[in-house]
């Protein structure tokens, strides 16, 4: 389903304790080729996920967190406005294929209107375009994490709404860390406890 991957070495060992024989370069080389992606698809953390399943886990779940950051947003300065600017500006670095790191996409922003400050602005900018869909980090560059443009970077995957995205999301959670609780996997998504009993009971023919 998706892999803690909010620390990028930690994250690497993660995905190399569950694959025969990996190595740190050979992980490294699945996120480079777009085998995994690694974004904010749940509860505003970053995991690993499958390409194919970035952006119906992102509709399901991402919107729930930015609705819940609103005050933070709020507190450090940001409105509708300057994340339209943020949008504006993120399309105009990253278009063509493009991967830039944190600090020259701070940079842009900065030029924009967007100050970093001790806020920290241009960290939920990115952040909120990350789990609205339009970007996802790419391959590394030296110690630096990249970011691009995700509907450029991975083409359309598959589209899951509504129950039957609940019902994959329950059935891939309880088959990667049962056994576990029906609590357990509404905190693990981020999801109200009555949209995961609805995931449940959709597989909980196929579970144990």
């Amino acid at each position: 389903g998706a892999v803690q991957a909010q620390d990028y070495m930690g994250a690497l060992y993660a995905v190399g304790l569950r694959v025969r024989a990996a190595t740190q370069a050979g992980v490294e080389q699945a996120i480079a080729g777009k085998q995994i992606v690694r974004t904010w698809p749940m509860r505003g953390t970053i995991h690993f996920v499958a390409p194919e399943n970035v952006q119906w886990m992102l509709k399901l779940l991402a919107s729930r967190a930015v609705a819940l950051s609103q005050g933070s947003y709020r507190r450090v300065g940001l409105n509708d406005e300057a994340f339209a600017i943020g949008r504006k500006v993120l399309l105009k670095e990253l278009e063509g294929g493009r991967q830039l790191t944190r600090p020259e996409l701070y940079q842009a922003l900065e030029a924009a209107g967007i100050r970093q400050g001790i806020e920290r602005r241009g960290l939920y900018v990115l952040g909120y375009w990350a789990q609205r869909g339009l970007i996802c980090f790419g391959p590394h560059r030296g110690k630096q994490p990249t970011f691009t443009l995700l509907d450029e970077w991975i083409p359309a995957g598959r589209d899951l709404q509504g129950d039957e995205a609940l019902a994959e999301l329950a059935q891939r959670y309880f088959v990667s860390h049962g056994p576990a609780t029906l609590k357990d996997l509404a905190w693990w998504a981020g999801l109200p406890l009555s949209a995961a009993r609805r995931g449940l009971a959709a597989v909980q023919s196929e579970l144990v």
